[in-house]
């Protein structure tokens, strides 16, 4: 005899038809993401004067909110970042225009902002892209590629800093790699690498066997000029190896100027 679920008033199963039958009538797909609010027409303009690269470098895309007013701006690269949260040397074959060593174009887009939006912020990246969709008409695929990288390692002299390890608390705050490059006690191999990897705009991997939390007797500060690879060495008593990496890309087959 099989076991036949209750219909009857109250049962778990007569709850979920009824719910199930609410939401059909309210014309909500079970299972599916409900979209996003309705935020009005975009206005984008490119920036009359284009930040420096290292402000948005690692970062893609800035986002604010001020007043009734959602702000995004960054390169098409930038955005495209922020869009699908990817590194920036994981985006390949962009078109020349895009080209964020040069001198890229960067945009200002701006959304009126929806009454009572706490959420907007985290929708940043399902608006880019449909954004990046409509008004850019940007197209890509995926694929697997084999692209050059850097491997850390120890020099022959050793590390110029001693290794705490993990949940040590320093007074001193962890590194800032923007204007300038300064190595600040405080800070993880795993930290180290993301940075190297943000300017040099290729994956870093950590080969150092070092682990917790570095500690220098003094902060490292370096001008921007001087070679990261003259640097790492210098200062840090590392080493950046040429390598290789295969790793998923986004591969840019068309886009436009907006």
């Amino acid at each position: 005899m099989k076991f036949m679920p209750s219909n009857r008033p109250g049962s778990k199963h007569s709850r979920s038809v009824l719910v199930g039958l609410f939401l059909v009538a309210q014309g909500v797909t079970v299972g599916q993401p409900a979209p996003l609010p309705a935020i009005g027409a975009a206005t984008i303009k490119p920036l009359e004067f284009p930040p420096t690269d290292s402000v948005y470098r690692g970062l893609g895309s800035r986002s604010q909110v001020k007043d009734e007013q959602l702000d995004i701006s960054g390169s098409l690269v930038g955005l495209i970042m922020t869009a699908y949260q990817m590194k920036e040397y994981a985006i390949v074959d962009e078109p020349a225009w895009t080209d964020s060593i040069a001198r890229p174009q960067y945009y200002e887009i701006s959304f009126a902002r929806p009454a009572g939006s706490g959420w907007i912020m985290d929708k940043v990246p399902e608006i880019l892209r449909a954004l990046l969709s409509d008004r850019f008409q940007l197209k890509f695929h995926r694929e697997m590629r084999q692209i050059p990288a850097y491997d850390l390692v120890v020099g022959e002299s050793g590390p110029k800093f001693k290794a705490s390890p993990a949940g040590v608390t320093f007074d001193r705050l962890p590194i800032t790699f923007y204007s300038s490059r300064e190595y600040n006690t405080g800070l993880s191999i795993t930290d180290l690498t993301d940075v190297l990897a943000r300017d040099l705009r290729h994956p870093v991997r950590d080969q150092t066997g070092v682990s917790g939390i570095l500690n220098f007797a003094e902060s490292v500060h370096d001008p921007p000029e001087k070679s990261v690879f003259a640097e790492v060495q210098d200062q840090l008593g590392l080493k950046l190896v040429p390598a290789t990496e295969s790793m998923e890309v986004l591969v840019v087959d068309h886009a436009e100027r907006s």
